[in-house]
């Protein structure tokens, strides 16, 4: 497999480029990799991750799994390496929550939390008042949260790969998105984008050229920001060939 896609062979430990946009051999077998493989490839494109590992790069290993927990990784994995480089593949962790709590006592009627549930995510409030009175409350309590989590992981997983069915994930449209990517962070501005990207469009108006890139690009910027979470646990990859390259 080629570097996003480069060829197998060892570069000893130069640290890889990321891909520019301008080379053919850097998107090569698009079509060979799994949903998890282009988590990677996105999450790589991620700026904040990149200036993160960036940041780390002299670091101890604790400031670089901090790294790795704040990008939901379970190994530090420096941007710059393979999907199989010298680290190994990585390794996506969903272990992370949040908790609100509530010590006001003299507040009889409780506080309001106005607390968005994303998709894929549950809420469950435990009881401390009841641990107090009976020490194996909190057992009882995690153990019937673990009950409702269990209950509804199978049905989740199950409404995820249905969805990446229905939206029908493409090979090629994920190949427009790293392409897009790897330009902008040249500092290329949407239109250079839409005409490297697009040449068999250069004859629209530039205002029409600015339009159609537009919603790729905010694609491409969501996958690099969170949406490689949600490619992360799918199964399989998505379908169709690579990138037709016209450079």
């Amino acid at each position: 497999m080629a570097d996003v896609v480069e060829s197998k062979k060892i570069v000893g430990k130069k640290k890889q480029k990321r891909p520019d946009g301008t080379d053919p051999a850097r998107y090569k077998n698009l079509e060979n990799l799994s949903y998890r493989e282009w988590a990677w490839e996105f999450l790589r494109r991620n700026d904040d991750f990149i200036a993160e590992c960036k940041r780390v790069d002299n670091c101890n290993q604790d400031e670089k799994q901090a790294v790795a927990r704040q990008f939901e990784l379970k190994e530090f994995k420096r941007y710059s390496e393979q999907y199989k480089g010298g680290s190994g593949s990585p390794r996506f962790k969903f272990s992370s929550i949040s908790h609100w709590i509530n010590f006001d006592c003299d507040n009889k009627k409780g506080r309001l939390a106005r607390i968005r549930i994303c998709p894929g995510q549950v809420v469950i409030r435990f009881n401390l008042a009841s641990m107090i009175k009976d020490k194996k409350a909190l057992e009882k309590q995690i153990r019937l949260a673990k009950q409702v989590v269990n209950k509804n992981l199978a049905t989740y997983e199950k409404l995820i790969n249905e969805e990446a069915k229905i939206h029908k994930h493409k090979c090629v449209n994920f190949g427009i998105y790293i392409r897009l990517l790897d330009y902008l962070a040249m500092n290329k501005s949407p239109l250079e984008c839409a005409k490297l990207v697009y040449p068999n469009r250069t004859e629209q108006t530039d205002y029409y050229l600015r339009q159609y890139v537009k919603s790729p690009i905010e694609a491409a910027k969501k996958m690099a920001s969170d949406g490689y979470i949600y490619l992360s646990i799918l199964n399989g990859k998505p379908k169709g060939k690579g990138i037709p390259l016209e450079l």
